[in-house]
């Protein structure tokens, strides 16, 4: 009988490198921690440059929609999801994903299969800061070595705010104080580009909202700029029946915890309503980070349907004007 696998717990730990390459790359610490640890490995399949076998925890790789068993229904696997391997069996290696669920599995051709596609796949016990953009962790261990350019303010925020419950630091040198430098503004890389992001008030006047990564679609509000078409309707739909809003409101609930919501309103007696619109709900990834972001709403008092809502579109990116506009009047009711 197959071990059962309890895929919540695939997140549970996370080793973090910069990058993939060099002796202190995730690439390499992969090799070294399956050694160390995984003696006695049985059952591998050769999948690109790794051996891979029965329980190794592994890393989707691209974004695709592959067949899942049994039922041979498709799936959405994401860039970055997390599995580990439930059984190998004649040069394949099945994989469970976190976020999937756990009996459904995805089959990985070993090197010497027909129509080869395991590039798809890698090793995971450690991955690279990239990588692991969107997760997070109960526990993380962050390599911080002194060399390599990519070593940025921006990059050690990311990682940093990976763990959950606990963070290990393991930092090159005696003394921590070269990373701690890194906190101050001469060590951002973002500062560093050419634009006019950084102003002495981002997005303080309302008729000079600076352009940050992702603001790219206009709105029918003066200066108003969203990150998709979708958010698109949604705005031009507030402006066209004249109701105040705002876009990106930073919204701080308990314990300071911060999340930026999509739309903001404010009723007649001074309260927040807040719009989401989840455009990419058939990816297991967004889903769980939807998920999570709906508990943190409802610990801060807020409910669906009562001052908070949601829009959202269908598998294949489908938007329906008039099921926006219908959650819209339901808005409209309360301010």
């Amino acid at each position: 009988m197959a071990k059962k696998i309890d895929t919540g717990k695939i997140e549970a730990f996370q080793l973090l490198s910069p990058v993939k390459a060099p002796y202190w790359g995730s690439f390499n610490l992969n090799r070294i921690f399956q050694k160390q640890f995984r003696t006695g490995l049985k059952g591998t399949v050769s999948i690109g440059e790794y051996q891979i076998g029965l329980y190794d925890k592994v890393i989707q790789t691209i974004n695709e929609w592959k067949e899942g068993f049994p039922g041979g229904e498709k799936h959405q696997l994401s860039n970055g999801q997390l599995g580990l391997v439930k059984a190998t069996n004649k040069g394949f290696a099945n994989v469970v994903f976190a976020g999937v669920d756990d009996k459904i599995t995805f089959g990985y051709r070993g090197q010497g299969q027909a129509e080869n596609d395991s590039s798809n796949l890698e090793l995971a016990y450690a991955i690279t800061v990239h990588k692991s953009q969107g997760s997070d962790f109960d526990y993380v261990f962050l390599v911080i070595p002194k060399t390599g350019r990519i070593i940025s303010r921006e990059l050690i925020y990311t990682a940093l705010t990976r763990a959950k419950k606990q963070l290990i630091l393991l930092i090159e040198g005696d003394t921590p104080q070269w990373i701690i430098n890194l906190s101050k503004p001469q060590f951002s890389e973002t500062a560093k580009r050419n634009t006019h992001l950084f102003t002495y008030s981002v997005r303080e006047e309302k008729h000079s909202i600076p352009f940050a990564e992702g603001l790219i679609h206009k709105t029918k509000k003066e200066g108003l700029l969203v990150r998709s078409k979708s958010e698109v309707i949604i705005a031009n739909i507030l402006v066209e029946k004249e109701i105040e809003f705002e876009y990106e409101r930073e919204f701080i609930g308990k314990n300071n915890q911060k999340r930026i919501p999509d739309f903001t309103f404010v009723d007649a007696a001074g309260d927040l309503i807040i719009l989401e619109h989840l455009g990419m709900m058939s990816w297991p990834s967004y889903k769980a980070d939807w998920e999570k972001k709906l508990d943190f709403y409802k610990e801060n008092g807020y409910k669906l349907n009562d001052n908070l809502f949601t829009t959202t579109e269908s598998e294949k990116g489908g938007i329906d004007s008039l099921a926006i506009e219908s959650v819209i009047k339901k808005i409209e009711k309360f301010i």
